[in-house]
């Protein structure tokens, strides 16, 4: 884990509206968020918009910026560009998020597109396609 742990900046950064965890179950909280603010990881931006969470995204190692680009690009994120945003900024990204009308319709038409993938059985058919067959 990079950084302080979640007890620490539970106890710098605490409020009841607020989530500091070293774990949190996606399936657990997103459908009870109404934004999501993050790193823009890639699995953790899809897991919000699969359950039609707008993403505040901060992050540019790790291939970040190029994720928060994308997302922003398509209306949905507000990228911050950066990798320690001001307080400011994240609370401007998130009325953002919840107030622009061309991010809550992409968001919207992803999570519906989202849906209808059968990620296993894309797996199984791509990999039934590429492997050899055993004799």
């Amino acid at each position: 884990m990079d950084g302080p742990p979640a007890s620490e900046l539970r106890a710098r950064f605490g409020s009841p509206t607020v989530i500091v965890e070293d774990f949190i179950p996606y399936a657990t909280l997103f459908p009870h968020a109404d934004a999501f603010v993050s790193n823009g990881g890639y699995g953790s931006a899809i897991a919000a918009l699969s359950h039609g969470v707008p993403v505040v995204a901060a992050g540019t190692r790790e291939g970040k910026n190029d994720n928060n680009v994308r997302l922003a690009v398509n209306h949905l994120a507000v990228d911050l560009r950066s990798e320690t945003p001001r307080k400011a900024g994240i609370r401007a990204a998130v009325r953002k998020a919840l107030t622009d009308q061309t991010i809550r319709a992409a968001v919207t038409n992803i999570q519906a597109e989202l849906a209808t993938y059968d990620a296993l059985s894309i797996i199984e058919a791509d990999l039934m396609a590429t492997t050899p067959a055993r004799p």
